[in-house]
């Protein structure tokens, strides 16, 4: 009896034993496996990541060499950067959202960027943006645009669809310039009231160094960093405004066409002349911009089609501030045309 007792007992230890290591097994499939898939999932978000990259080229527009990235595949959109003086990198990687069912179109404009027309200095002017536009519109063999202008850019777009009324097919105006030089000031005091005295020595100080006065790129994006923050109404998206591409190329670019197209915005009125835009228009702006709301809402009751999103708690860089809700405005405008 004690005998068969004892061979029980070492048959179950046994057989615990095969359960246990069986079990080992199992979990050990199931973790490889499921590493497996996370890999997979990650490797294919990288794929469609690289494979919205489509193409990069440089397009022959009115006398100038206008560079271009094209994301993702489906009916265009081009985007207008802002600035002036910047280049389309800012924007990205948000917008690179828009490339999920859209053919993204990103350009630099003239003397921006990898765009050259600098060594043309008295060509540097909106209307020849405009026309540069155009140009591209006709290179790359669009019918009608699907434009979209974010700050400077919405200026742009405003007088490029005054211009070419028929040559659009929507417009979408985000976080735009007004569209007059009368809110000038009013932009400039909201500025100054909210920029603290410490701010205010940091960007004496940062313009005062001999690294920014050369053009340093380093020395370039701190000031920007610090000349910025009035604009974002919760200051910690600041961070994820990138301004890394700056190189003393661009920034020898910007210090030459900025101050020329500066000069225009002193002296501009074209409210009068928005009516003549019939396309499907959405116009996005936060509410606590340093631009006044209030001159984007008078875009809006001159353009007979359009429709004004006003987003609280939200300074000038909305795509950053109100990532979600922003993007989710813009695809529901472009699926219902």
């Amino acid at each position: 009896m004690e005998l068969k007792l004892h061979k029980m007992v070492n048959m179950i230890k046994y057989f615990s034993r095969a359960i246990a290591a069986n079990n080992r097994r199992v979990k050990m499939k199931t973790i490889l496996f499921f590493s497996a898939l996370v890999w997979l999932l990650k490797m294919n978000s990288y794929s469609r990541s690289v494979a919205q990259y489509t193409e990069e080229k440089t397009v022959k527009t009115n006398g100038i060499n206008t560079y271009c990235k094209i994301i993702g595949e489906g009916e265009p959109v081009i985007v207008i950067h802002g600035g002036p003086g910047m280049a389309h990198n800012y924007l990205l990687p948000k917008f690179s959202k828009l490339a999920d069912n859209h053919k993204v179109i990103f350009y630099d404009q003239r003397a921006c960027g990898k765009t050259n027309g600098e060594e043309f200095p008295e060509e540097i002017s909106l209307d020849n943006m405009v026309k540069d536009l155009e140009a591209l519109r006709l290179s790359l063999g669009i019918e009608k645009m699907n434009l979209i202008g974010q700050s400077w850019g919405g200026l742009i777009a405003m007088n490029y669809a005054v211009k070419y009324p028929e040559k659009l097919k929507s417009l979408i105006l985000l976080e735009s310039a007004p569209a007059s030089s009368l809110y000038e000031i009013v932009f400039t005091n909201n500025i100054m009231e909210l920029r603290s005295e410490d701010e205010r020595k940091e960007l004496e100080e940062i313009s005062k160094a001999e690294e920014y006065k050369n053009g340093n790129p380093k020395a370039v994006v701190d000031y920007y960093h610090s000349y910025f923050k009035p604009y974002f109404y919760d200051r910690s998206f600041l961070k994820e405004l990138d301004l890394s591409y700056f190189d003393y190329e661009l920034i020898r670019k910007s210090n030459i066409a900025d101050p020329i197209l500066m000069e225009y915005m002193t002296n501009f009125d074209i409210y009068n002349e928005l009516n003549v835009i019939t396309v499907p228009t959405l116009i996005i702006h936060g509410k606590q911009d340093v631009i006044p709301y209030w001159s984007i809402e008078r875009i809006h009751k001159s353009i007979p089609s359009s429709e004004f999103i006003l987003l609280d708690e939200c300074g000038h860089f909305a795509y950053l501030e109100k990532n979600k809700e922003y993007f989710d405005y813009i695809e529901k405008f472009l699926r219902a045309l």
